[in-house]
């Protein structure tokens, strides 16, 4: 480790690359994680890290851990839901939560991520922002408006703290276990007065020291701001799918089901198909402005997202009962892609489909996002045009593509 961290330190090239890079195209290899860990001893730094899928996430976790331990994190979504909007494992949900605290306080930690998770919708950084709140010492307060506050970002209510994400009650007392924290805390008033805040243990329920001032961090990602708003696109857009199922009235008790427990921010993953209607949402890049990425083997990462994208398509027949109607995408079939308005039930942003065939079933649930449609189509190519022919320069601070092989 000595010898190479040497040797990388005199690589002028490397280190120029490095500093001046924002977006980092390399192979993942045995001396990848180096790289990684040399970059962040030497400046550390927040950094995220694309892969192809959540093995390789996991592989290069568990390289990067032996090395940096505590620095590094996962930012994973399971992929073997049905749906890329389900993520039914709350371990997971947990870690992406702590994760996006993380990057938008830029703590200095490395994240590796995968394919499938960067295209979860998430809610916008200044959505995630405008949710948190802090309570001080000799603060006035009242614990009505903190339970309003925590019921509004996914706190349970519960008789008794035991696990992040809830919060209880008793007297002038409110014990809340927020995932920036190893500890919940409990906060005493004094009538409309904070008189305390402590960090206290499950087990003994004993305190283990006080502080001044605490942060609460959301429980869910499934943050919203103008709820009447999304519940009233909601509400349209099943309006359209009633006239063409055939169990219509067992699709709308769902949804008004669904609704109910969406104004009493009763969230949970199942909910999640509907959080592409709150104009709140945007995806895990917006979380790496300003941060060194490195997307790790871009060619299989593009590939598992035209994958991704093919699944969509076969899992719509699927859920819509008409794969008799049409036939599924098999692997090396020729196929075009539409880019979609997210705001449908299901969050897609991209669909693959049959070159010859478009089922005309999609066309009440998606709508075609024809401006992302025409800069895919005719500006993205124009502007490659452009920097080939020299008529643009592109500024070298802002991407550098290179194999760590070459250097």
């Amino acid at each position: 480790m000595t010898h190479l961290t040497r040797f990388l330190n005199k690589d002028k090239v490397l280190n120029n690359l490095i500093n001046e890079a924002k977006v980092i195209r390399c192979g993942n290899d045995e001396s990848f994680a180096f790289l990684v860990y040399h970059n962040y001893i030497k400046s550390p730094s927040p950094m995220v890290i694309v892969t192809e899928n959540m093995l390789a996430c996991q592989t290069l976790f568990n390289k990067l851990s032996l090395m940096l331990k505590d620095k590094v994190y996962m930012y994973c979504v399971d992929e073997v839901t049905k749906y890329s909007t389900l993520a039914t494992s709350p371990e997971l949900a947990s870690a992406r939560l702590f994760v996006l605290n993380k990057l938008i306080n830029d703590e200095p930690i490395i994240v590796v991520t995968h394919t499938l998770a960067t295209k979860r919708l998430v809610p916008s950084p200044l959505t995630y922002k405008s949710k948190c709140f802090d309570v001080k010492v000799d603060e006035e307060g009242n614990i009505k408006d903190i339970i309003n506050k925590l019921v509004k970002i996914g706190y349970k209510n519960v008789l008794r703290v035991t696990q992040p994400f809830e919060f209880s009650t008793r007297g002038g007392v409110i014990d809340i276990y927020s995932i920036n924290y190893s500890n919940p805390i409990r906060i005493e008033f004094f009538d409309t007065i904070i008189e305390s805040i402590r960090f206290f243990d499950i087990d003994s329920q004993r305190t283990i020291s006080s502080i001044n001032n605490a942060t609460i961090i959301p429980a869910t990602e499934f943050l919203v701001n103008d709820i009447e708003k999304g519940i009233n696109k909601i509400k349209g857009f099943a309006n359209s799918l009633y006239p063409l199922t055939i169990n219509n009235l067992a699709l709308e008790s769902a949804v008004n089901e669904d609704i109910e427990r969406i104004e009493l921010f009763d969230f949970d993953d199942v909910l999640y198909k509907y959080y592409s209607f709150f104009d709140c949402y945007d995806n895990f890049s917006s979380y790496c402005q300003n941060k060194t990425v490195f997307i790790v083997n871009e060619n299989n990462i593009l590939d598992n997202q035209k994958f991704i994208e093919e699944e969509y398509y076969n899992q719509m027949l699927d859920h819509l009962k008409i794969g008799k109607k049409y036939d599924s995408i098999l692997l090396g079939q020729k196929i075009r892609f539409v880019y979609l308005i997210p705001s449908n039930e299901y969050g897609i942003e991209c669909i693959a489909f049959h070159d010859s065939q478009w089922p005309s079933e999609f066309d009440s649930i998606f709508k075609v996002d024809y401006e992302v449609m025409f800069d895919k189509l005719i500006i993205s190519p124009l502007k490659a045009f452009m920097e080939a022919t020299k008529f643009r320069k592109v500024d070298p601070r802002k991407q550098v593509v290179f194999d760590i092989f070459d250097l």
